[in-house]
């Protein structure tokens, strides 16, 4: 069972009874405008601003027994026994401090959700978080064992996993620096995943064989049919685009109507170099049948990569 590491901070923090509390801090938000030591206050109450009945108010600001310093700075004030109750790694009632400050390595932003699902009152329920907030929080949730944050945060990833395809193929290590360490691995693996198949589409031209006359004389082509480097050239410009589209919903429709605003201004074919656009109906003409192999190859593979959910080895 995982604990809390309870060596205190090195500098002299006074003791609880000592220190001053904001009169305006309410039962329900214990660490309005306590302590912030090195940084400006976060706005970590975001989720506690819910007024709760009566009954279940926590006890006064004044009962606060526990300071728990983020990596961040900021000091909150809490109660052991909650702390005890609801978790399997904070310190309980059996527990004495001294009076003095805990600190933890997770910043105020992820303590201060964490924390909120410790109390008797409404939990968060995520929306509107980012992944990265989500996947920290998750992570605390499972270190400190607040198994009532745990659930959410697993339904939220899963959510928002659906969401993520254009976000995987951000640089890797820009990524990798925000995660939580037990992310790290599953996201590796999840980009690996996206980059594999923009790999798959490149290497699908390379194998096409190449010659040296207009590859298209008709609407259609064959398995067999060679390429020209002009028909190469848009084949790789599509590519490129395609993987470097920022949404998933842009991705989709420009693979499903490739003769549309997404990539009609990328598009060339060795049969457009005459300057006929258009057929003896007067239509016009559809694209390079390579780009539509293209396209429809990576709409298949993509039905392949499992969701980023998958890979953390949540339940769909």
């Amino acid at each position: 069972m995982a604990t809390v590491n309870l060596s205190m901070s090195s500098d002299t923090t006074a003791s609880l009874a000592s220190q001053p509390y904001d009169t305006e801090a309410s039962a329900e938000q214990p660490w309005v405008n306590t302590k912030c030591e090195s940084s400006p206050l976060i706005n970590v109450i975001q989720y506690l601003n819910n007024d709760t009945p009566y009954e279940i108010r926590l006890r006064s600001l004044h009962d606060s027994d526990i300071e728990i310093r983020s990596v961040d700075g900021f000091v909150f004030q809490l109660h052991r026994g909650v702390l005890g109750v609801a978790s399997g790694a904070f310190p309980g009632c059996e527990m004495d401090t001294g009076g003095e400050v805990v600190q933890l390595t997770e910043p105020a932003d992820v303590l201060g959700i964490l924390f909120a699902f410790l109390y008797p009152k409404a939990h968060p329920d995520l929306h509107g978080e980012s992944f990265l907030t989500v996947a920290a929080v998750a992570e605390a949730a499972g270190k400190y064992e607040v198994f009532s944050a745990v659930a959410i945060c697993n339904e939220r990833l899963v959510m928002i996993s659906a969401t993520l395809p254009h976000f995987a193929r951000a640089p890797l290590l820009s990524v990798m620096e925000k995660l939580p360490q037990s992310y790290m691995l599953p996201w590796a693996r999840y980009h690996e995943a996206w980059r594999s198949l923009f790999k798959d589409l490149t290497l699908y031209v390379r194998k096409l064989r190449l010659t040296s006359v207009r590859c298209h004389s008709s609407f259609g082509h064959s398995a067999s049919d060679q390429i020209c480097e002009i028909c190469v050239a848009s084949t790789k410009i599509v590519i490129t685009h395609i993987e470097e589209m920022d949404t998933l919903a842009s991705l989709h429709d420009a693979l499903r109507l490739p003769n549309t605003k997404y990539l009609k201004p990328l598009l060339t074919c060795c049969r457009h170099q005459s300057g006929h656009h258009y057929d003896s109906m007067g239509c016009e003409k559809p694209t390079c049948p390579f780009v539509d192999d293209i396209t429809a190859l990576c709409l298949s593979k993509m039905e392949t990569i499992p969701s980023f959910a998958s890979f953390l080895g949540l339940k769909l």
